[in-house]
């Protein structure tokens, strides 16, 4: 993944909303949100950003994070 100083490529944008659109169809109906679907893209980019991680290991990141019950319940 291409991010230098904080910004993102328009290649590797397109990876990212791949790994988005498959980790917001991976959860349940009821957790699709708009609000769950804004934090999941965060988290993506964050990740993306943050972690230089392959589109591979991001997927898997981003799935684990979908996953957890957490997601979506503002503290």
């Amino acid at each position: 993944m291409a991010a230098e100083n904080g910004h993102l490529d328009p290649e590797t944008l397109a990876v990212l909303k791949v790994v988005f659109d498959e980790a917001r169809r991976s959860l349940p109906p009821h957790r699709q949100t708009q609000e769950i679907q804004s934090e999941l893209a965060a988290r993506i980019l964050r990740l993306a950003v943050q972690c230089q991680l392959d589109s591979a290991e991001l997927r898997v990141r981003a799935l684990v994070e979908a996953a957890s019950p957490t997601l979506g319940i503002r503290k």
